[in-house]
């Protein structure tokens, strides 16, 4: 009866200690879009990913992060390649999986040269500009169909590709190739210091409508709606605790609610 007692004692024991559910590696992949995801390799790789990992790591998985270009990042995340895309809106790639709650709101605006006094009231406002854009981003709807409409005429659209794309864009706004480009405000703030652009580029107040940004999961992962669910409980916690705040003045972020 002692032995059995002991070797009782001994599986609960093991049993405690045991994990409650499977470890899983949790792969997001992005264009480099800071301050929401940046260089993977820097000791501050995004707000987002800072959030994915202090939920995510909690709960017992690791959170894998690397950098693609946005067209392959959603290509893959789609078919299941990777768990999530980070910086993903609804209108970019309806068919990922979403949590109820955004992880920030993007502003998209315009960069312009420094001396320039553009500012967009509607469309038109585009007449005469040649805009730089980013092959695959999704924008506001009027936007979109006009950069689909005039995507083979480098005089009113040029659209960049690749790692580099917004530093390409801001290069050649500065050598006068582009007059306008396109992107979210924070992006652009963060992209134009990164360059040493400050003085030489601008960004005018975004007079577009916001839009819910989130870190979307594959719709071929069965397990992408415990994913979000458990992002969605975990930056409420975050929220509550004042470490969401922590996380977000390190980029100088304000919280989106």
């Amino acid at each position: 009866m002692k032995k059995l007692a002991l070797s009782c004692a001994f599986v609960a024991s093991l049993m405690a200690f045991a994990p409650t559910a499977q470890a899983d590696t949790i792969s997001i992949r992005g264009d480099a879009w800071c301050p929401y995801n940046c260089d993977p390799k820097d000791s501050n790789p995004g707000y987002m990913i800072e959030i994915a990992k202090e939920v995510f790591e909690k709960a017992g998985h690791t959170v894998d992060y690397q950098t693609l270009t946005w067209s392959r990042a959603l290509e893959k995340v789609k078919a299941g390649e990777f768990s999530a895309a980070v910086g993903a809106a609804k209108d970019d790639a309806p068919e990922l999986v979403y949590g109820a709650s955004p992880l920030g709101k993007q502003a998209n605006t315009f960069a312009v040269r420094a001396d320039d006094a553009f500012s967009y009231k509607d469309i038109s406002s585009l007449d005469g500009k040649a805009m730089g854009v980013i092959a695959g981003y999704a924008y506001t709807d009027e936007l979109n169909a006009y950069i689909e409409k005039n995507k083979a005429d480098p005089k009113k659209v040029q659209a960049a590709a690749g790692d580099d794309a917004l530093t390409t864009n801001l290069n050649k706004l500065v050598a006068k190739r582009v007059d306008l480009v396109l992107d979210d405000g924070n992006v652009l703030a963060n992209q134009i210091t990164t360059q040493k652009l400050d003085g030489k580029v601008k960004v005018i107040q975004s007079p577009l409508p916001t839009i819910n940004l989130h870190i979307a999961f594959s719709p071929a992962n069965p397990k992408s709606k415990e994913y979000v669910e458990l992002l969605d409980k975990g930056v409420e916690e975050m929220r509550k605790s004042g470490k969401l705040a922590t996380i977000l003045s390190k980029y100088g972020v304000k919280d989106w609610q």
